[in-house]
């Protein structure tokens, strides 16, 4: 009697179909984990941003009047499709009796850049009541609080805003203040 060795078609065809069913199960799963990976990284990237950009500007308050901004957290679309955070710094210069202070402005990237990171383009940064007004700046004072003043008249001026950050069917508010 000749002895055969491997799987028959049935067997194989079973595998394949278990195989199947359960892909078609976890890819799901694998697309709301990766949305929720996404939001929480950007999420602890802005949380960064504006904790360093509010710690420079009380400690860098060189000539800044009360409600001037000293930093702004920009948020930027680059050419290659990828999206920053960047802090930037109010410079000031002296040259002999001359002083002359840049303040800190997003849509010119003026200012001295203390701190950048690259984000997600997939996450979307909202605020307003409807959550439909995007967050591009916000500004910060030598006291460490948010000001439009200057530079900083399309930036965010609330005390406390609320931030929502969405990627695919996934969408989790933060308190910014």
């Amino acid at each position: 009697m000749k002895s055969t060795r491997g799987f028959s078609l049935v067997e194989l065809m079973t595998v394949v179909a278990i195989i199947g069913i359960l892909a078609a199960t976890t890819f799901p799963l694998g697309q709301t984990w990766v949305s929720e990976a996404k939001v929480t990284k950007v999420r602890g990237d802005l949380t960064e941003a504006l904790g360093k950009a509010k710690g420079v500007a009380i400690r860098n308050q060189a000539l800044a009047t009360d409600f001037e901004p000293v930093t702004a957290v920009c948020l930027a679309d680059s050419t290659n499709n990828t999206r920053t955070i960047t802090i930037y710094e109010r410079t000031t210069i002296t040259s002999g009796t001359t002083t002359t202070i840049t303040p800190p402005d997003c849509a010119t990237a003026a200012g001295e850049v203390v701190w950048n990171t690259r984000i997600s383009d997939d996450v979307s940064i909202n605020t307003g009541a409807d959550n439909d007004v995007a967050v591009t700046c916000a500004c910060f004072d030598r006291s460490g609080l948010t000001t439009q003043n200057g530079t900083c008249t399309s930036c965010v001026n609330s005390r406390i805003f609320p931030v929502t950050l969405t990627a695919g069917t996934n969408s989790e508010k933060m308190f910014v203040h």
